[in-house]
């Protein structure tokens, strides 16, 4: 869908999937665009401000990162039955079958600056369970 869209980028766009998080087989400065969805929805945030972070020397100046996380407070507003998220995992936030991570706005920026990016937007509110963030490194 992104070749298609992006027809000008021609040999230029590279699609690369990654089997870990520490990203040494990247080049420092080498990173144009991150895109993740449905990932970090599931990941602990510790893991997520790790990810964070080691990306971060990988990104060229100016490159950008949009992922999709999973948000609580939006979700609270939505409905977790609607949602299909278990209610039950509202007060077991780290139980170990619980596959919805504990996270919102306020975190992700926290984690953001920390990692040392530029936030763009914290939400592009396009989903109503969760959120979608967007940086610039």
């Amino acid at each position: 869908m992104l070749r298609e869209r992006c027809r000008g980028a021609g040999e230029r766009l590279k699609f690369y999937q990654t089997t870990d998080n520490d990203y040494s087989s990247f080049e420092d400065r080498s990173i144009d665009f991150v895109f993740s969805f449905g990932v970090f929805v599931h990941i602990p945030v510790p893991e997520i401000a790790s990810i964070l972070k080691r990306l971060r020397s990988k990104m060229v100046p100016g490159g950008e990162i949009i992922l999709q996380y999973s948000n609580w407070d939006k979700l609270d507003k939505w409905g977790w039955e609607r949602a299909r998220v278990p209610v039950w995992f509202r007060d077991n936030p780290t139980h170990p079958k619980m596959w919805w991570t504990k996270n919102d706005c306020g975190t992700m920026e926290r984690l953001s600056k920390e990692a040392g990016y530029d936030i763009e937007s914290l939400d592009v509110s396009y989903f109503g369970t969760c959120s979608v963030l967007h940086l610039r490194a």
